[in-house]
């Protein structure tokens, strides 16, 4: 997935909303936008589908 749009070879910088952002695949989306210099809001329930220790150590690497 490209989260950059161009214009004319210019990158513009984005706002971007990452639902699940304590799964696997939301936190390493998170990281790439953030490499990448977009502003992120990540959201998760942090529910109990998967293990809860682990979306909050996702979390956790996330704020560093």
């Amino acid at each position: 997935m490209m989260f950059h749009r161009r214009q004319q070879g210019v990158s513009f910088l984005m706002k971007v909303l990452v639902t699940g952002a304590a799964g696997f695949i939301g936190m390493h989306t998170v990281i790439r936008l953030l490499n990448d210099g977009h502003e992120v809001i990540g959201l998760d329930n942090l529910n109990d589908y998967y293990d809860v220790n682990v979306k909050q150590a996702n979390l956790n690497h996330l704020k560093k």
